[in-house]
């Protein structure tokens, strides 16, 4: 199957580039059974909650006590 974008022909079969020879177009499209983004996600989310908690402290203690 061709079709065109932009006045380049291409053909289906070389929009998906296969690293690995035995698996399929359809296997390579799949997500990593490794989870590497739910790791980076989780990863992040700590992150991001553990450097609000050290600003929020900071701000906190660097307040004077009210009178």
């Amino acid at each position: 199957m061709a079709w065109t974008t932009f006045g380049t022909q291409q053909t289906q079969e070389s929009v998906v580039e296969t690293y690995d020879p035995n698996k399929s177009r359809t296997e390579v499209r799949q997500a990593s059974p490794r989870k590497m983004n739910l790791r980076v996600l989780i990863t992040s989310l700590c992150g991001i909650i553990i450097l609000f908690a050290v600003i929020y402290l900071v701000y906190t203690l660097t307040q004077s006590n009210p009178n």
